[in-house]
């Protein structure tokens, strides 16, 4: 399957300036139980910064650094965030989006990972304290139901633009790989 490249503006805040482009990596991640694997993160109670309050999920991902791949990034970000160890199975595509209330374009690498196992997170004091992230284990049809249910934030209108396009593309590539070794 050739890899998608998608352009999405952001009508939640108005746009000023962009000062920033940030390259990250993220992950769709299945297990071989069907079973998909999120940051789910509450901001309900939180006031720390334009973003909140918010409860979501999304793809697991992150900033890529200096001498990293995306696909080193990816990697290491399902471990740090998630606390799970994956493979990369495909890469789906690009989402160009911005965030224009923190004057950003991000330019988001996504990839189709294997779940392998659970391992030590390595989370940031903002994501475990102030952001509430937690790892989700959830169904496909849980998963987009959660999508639909967190359109009534700005922050998770932002979030559903980006990762749902994306993991309708995993569940494509799964299904293509299902019926190529059904044959």
């Amino acid at each position: 399957m050739e890899a998608v490249h998608l352009y999405f503006e952001d009508h939640e805040w108005p746009k000023t300036t962009i000062d920033e482009t940030r390259h990250t990596a993220r992950a769709v991640v299945v297990d071989d139980d069907g079973q998909f694997y999120f940051a789910h993160s509450d901001r309900q109670d939180v006031t720390i910064d334009e973003f909140a309050p918010a409860l979501y999920i999304e793809c697991s991902g992150g900033g890529i650094e200096e001498g990293e791949t995306a696909e080193m990034t990816v990697l290491r970000e399902l471990q740090e965030e998630l606390g799970i160890v994956a493979e990369i199975v495909a890469p789906l595509g690009i989402v160009e989006d911005y965030y224009n209330v923190i004057h950003r374009h991000n330019v988001n690498h996504f990839f189709l990972c294997r779940f392998l196992g659970n391992t030590q997170k390595h989370q940031t004091v903002e994501e475990e304290q102030m952001v509430h992230m937690t790892t989700l284990r959830c169904s496909k049809q849980e998963a987009l139901a959660f999508f639909e249910a967190q359109k009534d934030s700005k922050l998770g209108r932002l979030i559903t633009q980006r990762d749902l396009p994306m993991v309708m593309e995993a569940l494509k590539h799964l299904e293509a790989s299902a019926k190529s070794t059904s044959h």
